[in-house]
């Protein structure tokens, strides 16, 4: 079985967020979900994962570093932070951003994950993508 891990960018009040929530729960056991916060506090970020949030892993806010090197590695990151992350105006600014790895391999197959959230099977479009 494939295993996908799904970096979430996003703060979790978008309407990303039920949707991935929904394909998250009825793909358990292929999907894993890592959420990587951009919220402006601890408080924020940990209201927003009680309110809308899966049985999803996530980088605890604290850990500004490991946030920051993953937003750097996908040059992802919201608008706001992309001058102190020392990311160029030219890259992929803004959230909503999924970015979809395969576990095992850790080969990236998209890093625009939020277009398959609409679709019949997002798994299935999202390693086809690749």
């Amino acid at each position: 079985m494939i295993v996908l891990t799904i970096l979430v960018l996003v703060y979790l009040g978008t309407p990303v967020t039920p949707k991935l929530k929904q394909v998250y729960e009825s793909n358990q056991g292929s999907l894993s979900v890592v959420y990587v916060s951009s919220d402006r506090s601890k408080e924020q970020m940990v209201k927003s994962m009680q309110q809308s949030h899966g049985s999803w892993h996530s980088i605890p806010f604290e850990n500004e570093q490991e946030r920051a090197e993953l937003k750097r590695h996908f040059n992802i990151c919201a608008g706001s932070e992309r001058e102190a992350l020392g990311i160029a105006p030219d890259k992929r600014i803004g959230i909503p951003s999924l970015v979809i790895v395969e576990k095992n391999t850790e080969e990236v197959l998209t890093l625009n994950g939020v277009e398959g959230l609409d679709k019949l099977n997002p798994l299935a479009f999202w390693r086809k993508e690749s």
